[in-house]
């Protein structure tokens, strides 16, 4: 190859080398100019340590705190739980939590309020092993609605007659030995409903037995809850606050 071919050679060869260090360099000082993450600006999709580090119950506390004697509804509440905590599950249990521990006052279905200095009477979470044992005995370790228990491979449960958040006790008057399906089935009715499913079920399945005389007999009780409004919604029934204001 002649002197003249190796020298346009190496003139390429120094070009495309200055061009690749040329770009090099100003791709560094844009990627220098950009901010970086502090502590103010956590980086994209980094959540803020300060809001991870509070519970639920924190930040409900502190926004309540924030609107005394504001009327402030489950939605408003829990936007602001979710805003704060996108990982947050069920915020809504967080703040009846805080209406059973006597710290919000309930103004009406969904809505509650924070008054200052108020501390309501501590609704009871759950039941204590002595009482549960109690309840069991009582109920012969049985589901009080069909008769299932551990002695036939079924799971009990210790359930709240009337429900706590309306105001139920956690004493053995007011528990009821229910297995885990008929246990789900109250949760999700609530009492009345749940019972006027029960008695629903129980009709089809007389009709479907040829039993007249029962499903003639639970075709009665059926209208009587019907004329009352149940079964209504698969949401259970809410009373009143009746602890009013201090």
């Amino acid at each position: 190859m002649s002197a003249h071919g190796d020298t346009q050679k190496r003139g390429r060869f120094w070009f495309w080398f200055a061009g690749l260090w040329l770009i090099q360099g100003w791709m560094g000082a844009v990627g220098s100019a950009e901010p970086k993450p502090t502590a103010s600006t956590p980086a994209a999709g980094v959540p803020a340590t300060d809001a991870r580090s509070k519970s639920l119950e924190t930040i409900a506390r502190e926004y309540f705190e924030a609107h005394p004697d504001q009327e402030i509804s489950q939605e408003e509440i829990t936007a602001h739980i979710r805003n704060a905590r996108p990982d947050a599950q069920d915020p809504w249990r967080t703040v009846r939590k805080l209406y059973q521990d006597g710290y919000l006052q309930k103004v009406r279905k969904g809505v509650y309020k924070r008054v200052p200095g108020y501390q309501g009477k501590a609704v009871d979470e759950h039941f204590s092993e002595a009482v549960r044992k109690q309840i069991y005995e009582r109920d012969r370790q049985r589901c009080v609605v069909c008769g299932n228990g551990p002695h036939n491979g079924y799971e009990i449960h210790a359930d709240h007659i009337r429900p706590r958040q309306l105001g139920g006790l956690s004493i053995v008057e007011n528990g009821q030995t229910l297995c885990s399906e008929h246990n789900l089935l109250k949760k999700t009715y609530g009492t009345y409903d749940f019972y006027a499913h029960l008695v629903k079920r129980l009709e089809q399945e007389a009709k479907s037995a040829g039993d007249d005389h029962h499903a003639q007999m639970l075709g009665k009780v059926l209208a009587v809850l019907r004329e009352y409004g149940y079964p209504s919604t698969n949401k259970p029934p809410q009373a009143e606050d009746s602890r009013g204001s201090k």
